[in-house]
């Protein structure tokens, strides 16, 4: 069985662009990279569904807990779903 990191990796090797509530190889968001690995692997996630740009209110915290994702009090682990907040760093 193919690992989490392994699927990632294909859509990083085939260029996948970066695409507001993208699902497909052809357009990627990070939530939509999520969505697919879990896909692709056989787990039920529910999709984010509409949201925008700059989502706010700790939209995908939310979304990541409510398909079984925890907090983790210590350092991340190969294809485990790391959450950060660039502070400061402006959309591009």
């Amino acid at each position: 069985m193919r690992r989490p990191h392994e699927i990632a990796m294909d859509y990083v090797q085939a260029r996948t662009r970066f695409m507001h509530q993208g699902r497909s190889i052809h357009g990627l968001d990070c939530a939509g990279l999520v969505f697919l690995v879990a896909k692709e692997l056989g787990i039920s996630v529910q999709d984010p569904g509409v949201y925008s740009r700059e989502p706010g209110n700790d939209m995908l915290r939310i979304w990541l807990k409510r398909n079984g994702c925890k907090e983790l009090d210590q350092d991340p682990e190969v294809d485990q779903i790391v959450l950060m907040q660039l502070r400061g760093q402006a959309e591009p």
